[in-house]
């Protein structure tokens, strides 16, 4: 009892600790997302965060989803060029995900066995966990009108939670930097 009782406050002294130089990792630490004090530039993945270059990433361990390209050939991790490409989710494990932009990290993206271990929380505790969302917005079926999903937006942590209200209820993706950033795409107009 004396140990789950140091545990406990070991968790909230994390949770209420100075957020602004410390980095958070993600994959070892989920519950860092609860804290709306994080800054998102402090979050990591691998210890990879939002605006990092891609010459942090070992090509050989990752593996590439790429959005928008035509042919399987486009599709081979070891011949895209980063910093031209544009939409590229890469990952070291699976359900972790960074988005890549001309050459940059510009989001971290949560989907799939990375939620794990927020299986647990209901649409109705999202806002008591994660904090009050600054926007909500519904999705509904064209056909029958019935309620598909539902996105809470945190502007300034810079995070959306992605609910699936279907038969597949739950927490179905977590995105963190997915608003444009000008600063983080290195192309001209």
């Amino acid at each position: 009892m004396k140990y789950l009782s140091l545990a406990i406050l070991s968790f909230f002294n994390f949770l209420s600790c100075d957020t602004t130089t410390m980095s958070f990792e993600i994959m070892n630490h989920p519950e860092v997302l609860y804290n709306s004090s994080i800054n998102p530039r402090n979050l990591t993945l691998n210890d990879i965060k939002i605006g990092d270059s891609v010459t942090v990433f070992d090509k050989s361990k990752i593996n590439i989803r790429v959005l928008n390209y035509e042919s399987q050939e486009d599709k081979k991790a070891k011949e895209i060029d980063f910093s031209l490409t544009k939409d590229i989710h890469v990952s070291y494990d699976e359900g972790y995900y960074y988005v890549l932009n001309y050459g940059r990290v510009q989001s971290l993206l949560l989907s799939g066995t990375a939620l794990n271990a927020y299986k647990n929380i209901s649409k109705e505790d999202i806002e008591r966990v994660f904090g009050k969302a600054d926007k909500i917005t519904t999705t509904d079926d064209w056909d029958s009108g019935e309620l598909t999903s539902t996105s809470y937006l945190y502007f300034d942590r810079n995070m959306e939670i992605y609910y699936r209200d279907d038969i597949r209820k739950g927490i179905w993706s977590i995105s963190i930097g997915n608003l444009p950033r000008k600063d983080l795409l290195l192309i001209e107009d």
